[in-house]
């Protein structure tokens, strides 16, 4: 059995997952499929992480999250709300653009659940600082802004990621970000961990030196191991479902001058 690594560097954070991806049988290659409900959750999964890895690579604690809401008495339709996200986004743009800064942004319009009220969160360049980012908003639809800094621990910025992407059913679209953010592109090495490496890991997920050696420069956060479900297609053609081994392991950059110790 071969094992992968899928690497992700973002801004100083790094992190592997190492997983089974082929299986060899006399020779000759099978098929390993994920099951329907492990590709699901995998996948679910998958789009927190992604923009996990989308804020950490392109927003530093200089930058801002922002929600911006409306007056009490004044009901917004998400097609009105879109607009007015879209100008608050524009003015902004022309605002930094005269200083020679391109604008970079994530945001997701929501419906609350209880009175079904329009709201925006906006993880934004905080280079014209939050007064302006707050009061850009207040002058043109008199609503409510509130700003914080975005925070960065050992742990990333995961639970940011968690909160953006909450319970689609409440959004009127995804998440748009745009266009200039760099997207991480994952690292692949192939062949480097043998099945025992993998079994001590996950055997002593506590055992920060291992990790360390494993991936000098960085510093251990956690390692959660965990099985997945897989198809198996063998060569006698017959399916079988199987468990295997799969670890993720966080880590950071030991130089970070900005992630805060501890986690969040």
């Amino acid at each position: 059995m071969l094992l992968r690594e899928n690497i992700h560097k973002s801004g100083d954070y790094f992190e592997v997952d190492i997983f089974p991806f082929k299986k060899i049988d006399c020779g000759r290659s099978s098929k390993l499929r994920l099951t329907s409900e492990t590709q699901r959750k995998l996948n679910e999964r998958n789009a927190q992480r992604r923009l996990t890895w989308i804020i950490q690579e392109n927003f530093t604690p200089e930058d801002v999250l922002l929600t911006l809401t409306y007056p009490q008495n004044v009901h917004i339709t998400p097609e009105q709300g879109r607009k007015d996200l879209e100008n608050y986004l524009r003015r902004i743009r022309y605002a930094l653009n005269k200083q020679n800064i391109k604008l970079k942004y994530i945001s997701k319009t929501e419906i609350g659940t209880l009175k079904g009220r329009v709201h925006h969160h906006v993880i934004i360049s905080g280079d014209l600082g939050r007064d302006y980012l707050e009061q850009q908003w207040k002058d043109k639809v008199n609503g409510i802004a509130t700003t914080r800094y975005i925070e960065f621990y050992e742990n990333g910025v995961s639970g940011l990621a968690k909160y953006i992407t909450k319970d689609n059913s409440l959004a009127y679209r995804s998440y748009n970000c745009s266009k200039n953010l760099k997207r991480p592109e994952a690292e692949k090495q192939d062949g480097r961990i043998t099945i025992k490496k993998l079994q001590d890991l996950r055997n002593d997920t506590h055992n920060a030196e291992a990790f360390e050696r494993l991936y000098p420069g960085y510093r251990f956060v956690k390692a959660d191991p965990f099985f997945n479900e897989y198809f198996f297609d063998s060569v006698s053609g017959k399916v079988e479902r199987v468990e295997l081994p799969y670890i993720n392991i966080k880590m950071y950059k030991k130089d970070s001058t900005y992630i805060r110790r501890g986690f969040r």
